[in-house]
C-alpha cells in the first residue's frame, strides 16, 4: 500500500471531531439564539461551581430558533477545581458561537460540550435517561 493510501485511509476512519467545532449535525446558527433566551446565563449559573477530579455535570436549554442546546463539563484538571460562571459564558460562547453545529474543547483544564440538537430537553427529574446524555462526552 502506498503512503497516500495509507494517509487517506487513517484520515478518513478520524472521528468527526477531535475537539473543536463539529463537522456535521444540527445547525445551532453559531449560538445567535441564545441570548435571546438567556440560555447560557441559566446553564452557566447551573454549572458553575466546584468539582471533583473528573466529575462532570451538564445541562440543557432551548435556544429563540427552537433548537435544544445540551451543555457538558468535565474537570479534567487533575484535582479539584472551581469552574466561576464568567470562565463558564466564556468557554460556553466559544463552542457555540464559533461552530455552526457545536463543539468540544478544553478550555484550561474544563471539558466543555455545546451542542445543538432537534427536540426538547430532558425534564430535570428524569436522571436516568439525563445521565444516558451525560455519558455519551464522559467516555
Amino acid at each position: 500500500m502506498k503512503f497516500s493510501q495509507v494517509l487517506f485511509v487513517a484520515v478518513s476512519m478520524a472521528p468527526a471531531v477531535l475537539g473543536g467545532c463539529y463537522k456535521s449535525g444540527d445547525s445551532g446558527h453559531y449560538g445567535a439564539g441564545l441570548g435571546e433566551n438567556g440560555v447560557l446565563e441559566s446553564q452557566c449559573g447551573q454549572l458553575a461551581g466546584t468539582y471533583e477530579k473528573d466529575e462532570d455535570s451538564h445541562g440543557c436549554g432551548t435556544d429563540s430558533f427552537n433548537t435544544k442546546w445540551q451543555f457538558y463539563v468535565k474537570n479534567k484538571n487533575g484535582k479539584k477545581a472551581t469552574l466561576d460562571y464568567n470562565n463558564c459564558l466564556s468557554y460556553m460562547k466559544k463552542e457555540s458561537g464559533a461552530c455552526e453545529h457545536g463543539g468540544e474543547n478544553t478550555h484550561d483544564g474544563w471539558f466543555v460540550v455545546a451542542d445543538p440538537n432537534a427536540g426538547t430537553c430532558i425534564p430535570s427529574n428524569n436522571n436516568k435517561a439525563r445521565r444516558a446524555v451525560a455519558q455519551e462526552w464522559s467516555g
